[in-house]
């Protein structure tokens, strides 16, 4: 998986010396979680840096955890400390219909980006199971995602949403749907980068390509559609 991928790129990098031409790859994100307003500054590599220059994101009060409402997922662990709040607006969503047929919801939403996201993930918690999901219209494959499995099941939109993507969606849940939103973008919030310190010559930005690498900021909301 791309989040694995990132540990095992991680580990590979511990050992190389570093200087300018060799320099140490940093993971930042700025995480913004619009139901709770909190704002987190993350990074799953921060202990190999001189707290010099990481010691403006991450004080001597910074946690570590995993961080579900960005990943769905209960790891891998981050240090996570508290971040400045910079107003930003949540993936945009709207439900164009919702019907239910005995315990099947049929659900057609249309998600949209209003500050250039470069992909979008959905999360549906169990014990809904997804049955079937289609965007813009074409039909996509869906994996096994039994009621009683231990994580969210997942999809991820990569494409620029300006002009909004539509999701359908039919789900199987005696009870409510919980899904969870998040949005992708590339780089930290200007606001921010104008106050951060440069990176030393032999630290620079972590980009692997992997669909979460630093720097990256992400928004997540929940929706809640009842029973």
């Amino acid at each position: 998986s791309a989040v694995l991928g990132m540990i095992v790129l991680l580990f590979a990098i511990i050992t190389v010396r570093a200087d300018a031409n060799h320099p140490r790859l940093f993971h930042l994100i700025y995480g913004l979680d619009a139901d709770t307003g909190e704002t987190i500054w993350a990074s799953i590599d921060s202990s190999r840096f001189s707290k010099e220059w990481t010691g403006q994101f991450f004080s001597d009060q910074a946690t570590s955890g995993p961080l579900p409402q960005f990943f769905g997922v209960d790891r891998p662990v981050f240090m996570i400390n508290q971040a400045p709040v910079v107003p930003m607006s949540a993936p945009e969503i709207e439900v164009l219909e919702d019907t239910q047929e005995g315990d099947v919801r049929k659900l057609r939403l249309a998600a949209k980006s209003t500050q250039g996201a470069t992909h979008v993930k959905f999360f549906i918690e169990p014990p809904s199971e997804v049955i079937s999901v289609a965007i813009n219209g074409e039909p996509l494959r869906v994996a096994e995602n039994p009621p009683d499995r231990e994580e969210p099941w997942e999809l991820r939109y990569w494409g620029p949403l300006t002009d909004g993507m539509e999701l359908s969606l039919e789900v199987r849940s005696p009870q409510g749907i919980e899904m969870r939103i998040v949005e992708v973008r590339v780089g930290l919030p200007e606001s921010l980068v104008q106050s951060i310190a440069p990176r030393p010559e032999d630290v620079t930005t972590f980009t692997c390509y992997c669909p979460d690498d630093g720097d990256m900021t992400f928004v997540t909301r929940s929706i809640t559609f009842d029973k």
